[in-house]
């Protein structure tokens, strides 16, 4: 059987010269899959770490990650324990800290 002029059994059938194209596309998809992977397993942030603060009337805790990635829900937790009868309790968050963040909910809600 007579192949048409145009095809090339040597770069198609056999992948003549090929061979590293191959081993490239390859390594490119295991590099992809294994940045996924990384992300599944939460290595790029999103780990929430406690600041502690003491003061003489009462103790803050702040459980909160330290980096976050777009688009992800997170958690932050303040926690106050005080120490003796505090009159008017205000948490005052540094500049910044709430920027480019979407709040849909503050349990308990607010008076």
């Amino acid at each position: 059987m007579d192949l048409p002029k145009h095809i090339d059994l040597a770069a198609y059938r056999d992948l003549v010269g090929k061979q590293r194209n191959v081993y490239g596309r390859r390594l490119i998809l295991l590099l992809l899959a294994a940045f996924l992977l990384l992300g599944l397993l939460n290595v790029f942030g999103q780990k929430p770490r406690e600041s502690v603060a003491n003061g003489d009337a009462a103790r803050l805790a702040v459980n909160a990650p330290t980096d976050l990635r777009a688009g992800l829900f997170y958690e932050g937790r303040f926690g106050v324990a005080a120490l003796m009868r505090v009159e008017a309790p205000i948490i005052v968050l540094e500049h910044g800290w709430l920027d480019d963040t979407s709040i849909t909910t503050i349990v308990p809600a607010p008076t």
